[in-house]
């Protein structure tokens, strides 16, 4: 079962906070597959669920809106 982020309001599991930091430093779904040793699709699966939570349809939106609420700092990093 999956970990949720403590102290997050949009509820993140632990593996999409890793993906949404990995997006929100410049990787690829292909780069982020390969850092986290998971497939090309779970990678995408994970984007899908993330944009459904924080209620946005882009990458790019995603991790301003993750910015916005504090789940990552200025540069793309884990608020923790």
């Amino acid at each position: 079962p999956s970990r949720l982020v403590h102290g997050s309001s949009s509820h993140l599991t632990q593996r999409e906070h890793d993906v949404l930091h990995q997006i929100a430093t410049g990787c690829t779904v292909a780069e982020v597959a390969r850092l986290l040793d998971v497939s090309d699709n779970t990678v995408k699966t994970h984007l899908k669920s993330i944009y459904v939570k924080l209620g946005v349809r882009t990458r790019v939106r995603a991790v301003n809106v993750a910015r916005d609420r504090g789940l990552l700092d200025d540069r793309g990093a884990s608020a923790s």
